[in-house]
């Protein structure tokens, strides 16, 4: 009785047949009879098929399914990888079971007597490529910057930022980090170092102007000093009073003062609506300034006054600079030839300026105004002039031992012909120490 359903073999088990006709004849009649018990019958059954027994289960049928699938299996496709992604969970249906089943061989864990295969590598749905002849990943392991190769337009990424675009060995927050302070040179009343950050310079001027001296002196102080060419930030305590600060009217000094800020195109950064910087009991003013150059006038932020106790009249002033966001170049333009292009580009775009400049009525008008004065030079200068790496830049170094002797020789003449002028000495005396002044000062 082999090939027999289970519940029709336990039927005929329990009785004796002597004949086959017997068999037949009996196998027949149980037939008939399920066949009273279907009112229904959907599909047409082979003469040469034997019927299905109408109790068998769901997990015969499953048992089933699976053994003929892996069967299939085992004999055509013996070395194929499957791949499973995570899925939420959905109700039973026919294709989960089939999945579950086909699954189930190759997810269980193997025996020492079957045939090894080869290491499979879960699928990630990122759209970057794995480096070739890699280890395989466990995808309960986060995922490094070194185990992304390119991304899906072929574009290199960078193991040390993660970026696309550069590799590692041109990345730029791999380089090294310089930053470095060294003393330039100092007056009488103001004293200026040079900060090195990488490939970012910026001269700082501490400064202290004395109420009771006069403005064009002490701005003469600088005066061998270009500040068109670089970067520079001017903090101190000037004494001067202009409205553009915050103060109600201008005097002498401010007047000076803000045509030096325009010829030297400095900035200031002062806010006048977060209160005064100087308070004392019978006067309050704004005497100290923050100046910087407008090209990296953006990258101050938070600048503010603070009410914390100074023991001073004066007030503490904070602000930052975004140093790290400051764009490095990596050429500079030579200014030497083309500069017939570059007026010619100017002036044939300073018509519509004009226009505008007549219509301006109020500071807005002229904030927009010069920003765009700023961006069409700054367009045709990258149009017009030729531009050469900044390797190839050449420098010169002029400053020595001798100078910096013959410099603080100078000062200090100054400052006694500065003290016989203030103690009301000797005619003679004063004259004498004027004419050493004047005399070393024109050797240096």
């Amino acid at each position: 009785m082999k090939g027999i359903a289970e519940d029709l073999y336990q039927t005929l088990l329990v009785q004796d047949f002597r004949t086959a006709d017997e068999f037949l004849k009996r196998c027949r009649e149980i037939e008939s009879l399920r066949r009273r018990r279907i009112t229904r019958t959907r599909f047409q059954r082979l003469p040469d098929v034997s019927a299905v027994s109408a109790e068998t289960d769901v997990g015969d049928i499953r048992s089933l399914m699976r053994e003929i699938v892996r069967e299939e299996l085992a004999k055509v496709l013996p070395e194929m990888q499957y791949y499973t992604n995570d899925e939420p969970e959905s109700p039973p249906d026919i294709v989960s079971m089939v999945r579950e089943e086909v699954l189930a061989p190759i997810t269980a864990p193997r025996r020492r007597n079957t045939i090894p295969r080869r290491n499979t590598t879960s699928r990630r749905s990122v759209p970057v490529r794995s480096p070739p002849k890699r280890e395989a990943i466990n995808s309960t392991v986060p995922m490094r910057k070194t185990d992304l190769w390119r991304t899906d337009i072929n574009a290199p990424l960078c193991y040390h930022c993660g970026r696309p675009g550069h590799v590692l060995r041109y990345c730029r927050e791999r380089r090294q980090t310089t930053f470095n302070v060294f003393f330039k040179f100092n007056t009488t009343n103001t004293v200026v170092v040079e900060l090195h950050f990488n490939n970012f310079l910026l001269n700082i001027f501490i400064c202290y102007f004395p109420p009771n001296d006069d403005i064009e002196d002490l701005l003469n102080e600088w005066g061998g000093f270009n500040f068109l060419n670089c970067f520079n930030l001017l903090i101190g305590d000037f004494n001067c009073k202009s409205s553009s600060w915050g103060y109600d009217s201008d005097n002498y000094r401010g007047r000076k003062f803000m045509e030096f800020i325009a010829s030297s195109n400095l900035h200031v950064c002062n806010i006048f609506v977060y209160g005064p910087t100087f308070q004392s009991t019978i006067n309050v003013g704004f005497p100290d300034l923050t100046l910087i150059s407008p090209s990296i006038a953006n990258y101050v932020k938070n600048w503010g006054v603070l009410d914390t106790e100074t023991h001073s009249d004066h007030k503490y002033i904070y602000f930052s600079i975004e140093i790290d966001n400051i764009p490095e170049t990596d050429f500079y333009f030579k200014s030497t030839y083309d500069q017939n292009k570059f007026m010619k580009y100017i002036k044939s775009h300073l018509d519509p300026l004009r226009e505008k400049l007549k219509l301006a009525n109020n500071t807005v008008y002229l904030n927009d105004l010069f920003n765009e004065l700023t961006s069409m030079v700054q367009k045709g200068a990258f149009k017009t002039l030729k531009k050469k790496p900044k390797k190839l830049e050449k420098k010169f170094s002029f400053w020595n031992e001798d100078l910096r002797l013959t410099r603080n020789k100078v000062n200090k003449l100054f400052k006694i012909y500065r003290k016989h002028k203030a103690e009301n000495s000797n005619v003679d005396l004063i004259q004498s120490s004027g004419n050493a002044y004047r005399r070393e000062r024109a050797v240096f």
